[in-house]
């Protein structure tokens, strides 16, 4: 009996953590879209959206309140601070724009983010650009979030992203420490 009961309590917090993450934040899976190249010289060890207009996909934008976007320029750029990017939809219509901001170091190195606010019930073709081709960006993460989510931290690594698996596999193993810690003492 006290094995099917810790079983049950192990697979509840397993839900529930799993839970948490349908109801968290929603990210493009920016290295697979059709645009994504490798840009490793620029220290990138996943595939980027080098910016002029790009499709993101089609989404649901009801709901979200910002977009997040972690992106890296060249750190002579030093006009970038000038330009802005736009959240569009395929028909042209500014959803949300935002300035860019100053780069710190080179590309992957000096990750930063730029929030837009969008308020909008827009489901459809999701177009980023920016007001000047010329001058390049490198996108590796894009996040909606809703209203009142944090937004997330620009990654120094991309490949460093999944902290919610780690956090998932951390409370599951001292679940199950906490279970075989109770059978134990009880025996």
């Amino acid at each position: 009996m006290k094995k099917i009961i810790s079983s049950i309590l192990v697979a509840m917090m397993l839900v529930a953590c799993m839970a948490m993450a349908v109801s968290a934040s929603t990210s493009v899976d920016v290295a697979n879209l059709p645009d994504a190249v490798d840009y490793s010289p620029a220290e990138y060890t996943t595939k980027v959206l080098q910016v002029g207009e790009k499709s993101i996909g089609t989404w649901d934008l009801s709901g979200v309140a910002k977009v997040v976007i972690s992106y890296g320029t060249d750190n002579l750029e030093q006009s970038i601070a000038n330009h802005k990017v736009y959240i569009k939809t395929a028909e042209g219509e500014v959803l949300g724009q935002a300035q860019l901001t100053q780069p710190g170091l080179f590309w992957a190195l000096g990750q930063r983010n730029v929030e837009i606010a969008i308020n909008t019930d827009y489901n459809g073709e999701v177009i980023i650009t920016k007001d000047e081709a010329n001058h390049m960006m490198a996108i590796d993460a894009i996040t909606f979030l809703a209203e009142g989510e944090a937004a997330p931290e620009a990654p120094s690594n991309p490949e460093t992203g999944d902290t919610f698996v780690v956090a998932v596999v951390t409370v599951s193993m001292i679940a199950l420490a906490g279970v075989v810690v109770s059978k134990k003492v009880r025996a």
